[in-house]
């Protein structure tokens, strides 16, 4: 990872705009103070990086963001469109997708899915900022490597908005065991 500036010439208390690399080809500005940069860490050896979720440049990346009445609950996509209501702004969001489990028999309705931050209508939100969200990005995995890029997916969307806490990490753990539960025998690592 590169970053541009002197730390050292920085007092505490003060910010500056720094460059983090997250990739070749993607460049973020972000707000960086001395005592900040202690909190990174890589991403499960991924090329991004992303922020501790204690660290103070993740609250304030994530200030202003809070979850909503509802989101990271886990359940069947079905179960959790039915405990929804029109306007709530979230929606749930399978993981694996539903177009990798449709491959093994599993409906759209019975795959397991989080609630996540959707404005409707609108644009942004979480939920629309999955990688699977519109994409086949996981159809061509095993299915225990499309669960742990899912949850790692997930994972890192909370962790960026300075909200991933206990509580999310608790649901993505309860994504795994539902889709393990629902569907006996598919997620066994293969050899």
């Amino acid at each position: 990872m590169a970053s541009h500036g002197n730390a050292s010439a920085l007092t505490p208390g003060t910010l500056e705009n720094r460059i983090w690399e997250k990739s070749w080809a993607t460049l973020e500005t972000r707000q960086a103070g001395p005592l900040q940069t202690t909190g990174l860490h890589q991403e499960n050896g991924s090329a991004g990086y992303d922020f501790a979720p204690d660290s103070l440049l993740a609250a304030k990346e994530g200030a202003g963001k809070s979850l909503l009445p509802g989101e990271v609950a886990v359940g069947t996509y079905d179960d959790l469109i039915s405990a929804g209501t029109k306007g709530d702004n979230i929606t749930p969001h399978h993981i694996p997708s539903a177009n990798h489990m449709k491959q093994y028999g599993v409906s759209k309705g019975e795959g397991v899915a989080i609630n996540m931050e959707h404005p409707h209508p609108g644009v942004g939100g979480r939920h629309r900022e999955t990688a699977s969200y519109g994409t086949e990005v996981d159809l061509n995995m095993s299915p225990r490597d499309a669960l742990g890029f899912g949850v790692r997916d997930a994972r890192s969307i909370y962790l960026r908005d300075g909200l991933y806490s206990p509580e999310i990490r608790q649901q993505l753990q309860e994504v795994i065991r539902r889709n393990q539960v629902d569907n006996p025998g598919l997620f066994n690592r293969r050899e």
